[in-house]
């Protein structure tokens, strides 16, 4: 065998053109597969890292009116207490902390956890210990975890970091541990974790659901079904035994993993079926190559037959070429694939639960040498077995020419013809998601999102816990920030449209019929401000917006938007109704003041419920985001912003800043991510098959230098010429379309999911497509054809 690699390695160098090509034919495909399959790794082999994450689960609870809805404390109480499937079951919620660092206040990422959770993930502080049961009830001694980034990045990496006080959002913390960098749960590269029990007091309300879900660890044997069904028996009960508040409530159940990674999983496993797409192409290319050399060495091989050669052995020869450009394309494909891999990893967002565990390592080294390597061999086979067929007498009264044999053109054709084939579906793939993402950025979301800068504020802890004093401070910070050069409007909200978060309430109209329990409506909830709706471009349709007169004290006002208005007030005037918010006894009247427009809140194509707005003078959140429409480039005022809010309050920073351009964005990130990804790979994937075609064709033509020659002489015309030759790339291409045409509707169920305003089996996108490889084809066939064309029959006779 080393003989073979040794020969094979002296062949190649003799002929570097076509090595090259080779070469850096396969590497492309195999860089594509490879950096693709570092995400795939990443989700399906080792998509958290956490000790047997086939065990966690995440539970939320379930409603008609609210379908992803938070856990109430009480709730989880019970279902701990009673459970029977899980070793341990705790509860979590994200939280963000104000800390005030050595030159200025800062956001800190944070959730609260129960004692629970931290045996259910497993992961061992890599300093300390996970605070106890003792430590997570109300009234115990502050304790809390920091992340090894805070404490290297933000605390200095002292040694002595355990028991030192830490002050968040105005309360003193002792630091017990720091998780190790690799720990970064709940999503969003959480810095800090505290005791929920702290607070365990204030949320005792069965009716509320303060963001609480839920991760358990199965017990040994216990299946996700089994579990579930256990869940789903303890919610049953609760509905018997608190029949006011859990009454049509029930659980909602999911694994760990696909809570992570489960929105993403789709667009990498549509990515990676693109890559490999491509790397079929390739290898289809370097086949065709092969087959073309072995053609060319047809005399040679007729000599070692002659003298002994066995058929095995000529079939090594061959193989020993495909490995050592399989071998040489997998090194360069690496380095291609890094650099893909890092290329992806810009497009997705930074709080990824995934995105930090992307990386070249051992199973994707593996992966594309074994698939590098070994579908190159395979490839090779096709050239390798018809050049071992070798007929004595016709090789050797060939000369130098040789043709292959009828059999080596079958395969160039039918390899020519797949690669137009996966071609197809890649530029139709490519094509529905560039119309997707035309259409995503045309929806009307019910608002306007250019020209506008948002940045979150935060009013934590006990200095705040004053809700006038809130007031005042965002009252003031309304009027500085409106007087900012470049500043048109200035507004705040809760939440953030287009976030991803929402807040949800139940409500009655006054004056209809009192809902059964669990049957009651829900809406979201906004705050805002008087100038909200101007700054966003949200249209009022129906009376007036808040003065930012209102008083806490004041009777309650809300504006509602027009699907409220449509479901809850048919063939009604609002304006003027009062709506109910609140438990039977503790009933909040509020009295409808305006209609405004539907927003998407959750982005395009997502479920929206009815939507309230009510004046954050009346009900101070503690948290608001800021929304500002400016005259100037919305970034540049970035720097302004910050010194305003800082001299109003120098302890409370601004975070997430960005455009709401940017807000919208990150609703179709999945989306932006396919359609970069399917768009380089059908381009690289165009390229490769039209080199195929022109290649396959210029082999051909000279190939049949004698048979045009001879036409020629019998007063063939160059059209005649040139009609032969493009009508037979035409017809390979042709094969190709219409087996790709099935691959198409095939692929239509694929992408049915991830498509908006466009039918996955898009007629116009499938006719332009098959337009663009036909004239692709056209141009493919055109140039060996314009050869063939200049072909002298005397020449040609003669070298014959």
């Amino acid at each position: 065998m080393l003989a073979d690699l040794n020969h094979a390695l002296r062949s190649l160098l003799k002929t570097p053109g076509f090595t090259l090509v080779a070469v850096l034919t396969l590497a492309l495909g195999i860089g594509a597969n490879s950096g693709v399959f570092s995400f795939l790794n990443a989700i399906l082999v080792k998509p958290l890292p956490l000790p047997n994450v086939e065990e966690l689960v995440y539970v939320g609870e379930y409603s008609k009116q609210v379908p992803n809805m938070s856990v109430s404390y009480p709730n989880f109480l019970d279902w701990r207490d009673r459970q029977k499937s899980f070793a341990h079951f705790g509860t979590f919620r994200t939280q963000s902390f104000n800390y005030i660092g050595t030159s200025e206040t800062q956001r800190v990422v944070g959730a609260q956890f129960s004692a629970d959770v931290w045996p259910a993930l497993g992961v061992t502080p890599k300093l300390g210990r996970w605070f106890t049961a003792d430590e997570d009830k109300p009234g115990a001694a502050r304790t809390l975890l920091i992340s090894e980034r805070f404490w290297q990045n933000t605390l200095g990496g002292s040694p002595d970091i355990l028991d030192q006080k830490l002050t968040l959002s105005g309360e003193i913390y002792t630091i017990i541990g720091v998780m190790p960098a690799h720990f970064q749960m709940p999503q969003g590269r959480p810095d800090v974790w505290i005791p929920f029990g702290l607070f365990a007091a204030q949320n005792m309300e069965r009716g509320n659901h303060p963001g609480l879900y839920c991760i358990g660890r199965l017990s040994p044997g216990v299946t996700f079904e089994s579990a579930r069904t256990d869940l789903t028996a303890i919610a049953k009960q609760l509905e018997t035994e608190y029949p006011q508040s859990n009454t049509g409530t029930s659980i909602s159940m999911m694994t760990l993993v696909d809570r992570a990674v489960g929105q993403q999983r789709s667009a990498v496993w549509v990515s990676f079926a693109a890559a490999c797409c491509v790397f079929l192409i390739a290898c289809a290319n370097v086949a065709n190559l092969l087959l073309a050399r072995a053609a060319v060495r047809g005399r040679e091989f007729a000599v070692r037959a002659a003298i002994g050669a066995s058929r095995w052995r000529l079939v090594r020869l061959v193989l020993a070429e495909s490995f050592l450009l399989g071998l040489a394309g997998t090194g360069i494909g690496l380095l291609v694939g890094d650099a893909t891999m890092k290329g992806i990893k810009t497009l997705i967002p930074a709080n990824s639960a995934f995105g930090h565990q992307v990386e070249m390592d051992m199973n994707v080294f593996l992966f594309s040498v074994l698939g590098g390597v070994g579908i190159t061999l395979l490839f090779g086979l096709v050239p390798a077995i018809t050049s071992s067929k070798v007929n004595l007498n016709e090789a050797l009264a060939a000369g130098t020419r040789s043709g292959g044999g009828h059999v080596n053109a079958r395969w160039r054709s039918v390899l020519v013809s797949g690669e137009f084939a996966l071609t197809l579906i890649l530029l139709f793939a490519s094509g529905l998601m560039i119309r997707t993402i035309f259409n995503l950025y045309r929806a009307d979301t019910g608002l306007k999102t250019d020209h506008v800068l948002s940045f979150s504020y935060s009013m934590p802890g006990r200095d705040w816990a004053d809700a006038s004093k809130r007031t005042q401070l965002l009252d003031r910070a309304l009027e500085k920030l409106s007087a900012l050069p470049g500043v048109s409007h200035v507004a705040l909200t809760n939440p953030l449209p287009l976030s991803g978060n929402g807040n949800q309430t139940f409500f009655t109209p006054e004056g209809q019929p009192e809902p059964a329990p669990g049957q009651g409506f829900s809406t979201e909830n906004n705050a805002a401000s008087g100038r909200y709706f101007d700054t966003m471009r949200i249209p009022m349709l129906r009376g007036t917006a808040f003065t930012d007169r209102e008083k806490a004290d004041d009777p309650r006002v809300c504006i509602i938007d027009a699907k409220f208005a449509e479901t809850h007030f048919v063939g009604q005037d609002p304006i003027g109704k009062r709506i109910a918010m609140g438990p039977p006894n503790q009933r909040v009247f509020s009295t409808i003041i305006g209609v405004v427009g539907h927003v998407e809140n959750y982005g395009i194509g997502e479920d929206s419920r009815v939507q309230l707005y009510y004046s954050y003078r009346q009900l101070t959140p503690g948290t608001v985001s800021f929304v500002l429409r400016t005259t100037l480039e919305p970034a540049a005022l970035t720097t302004a912003i910050r010194n305003t809010m800082r001299e109003l309050e120098s302890t409370l920073p601004i975070f997430s800043v960005r455009t709401m351009d940017e807000v919208f964005d990150g609703t179709v990130t999945n989306q932006r991510i396919m359609l970069t990804l399917l768009s380089v790979f059908a381009a690289l994937a165009l390229f490769l098959a039209a080199i195929g075609l022109y290649g396959v064709l210029s082999y051909i033509v000279a190939q049949r230098t004698r048979e045009v020659g001879i036409r020629m002489a019998l007063g063939a015309t160059s059209k005649n010429v040139s009609q032969l030759m493009i009508g037979q790339g035409l017809k390979l291409a042709a094969y190709g379309l219409g087996i790709g045409l099935v691959g198409c509707l095939a692929l239509a169920q694929v992408l049915k999911s991830v498509v908006y305003g466009v039918s996955p089996r898009d007629p116009l996108s499938l006719v332009a497509v098959t337009a663009l490889l036909i004239a692709i084809g056209l141009i493919a066939s055109w140039l060996p054809a314009r050869r063939a064309t200049r072909i002298s029959p005397t020449e040609a006779l003669r070298a014959e």
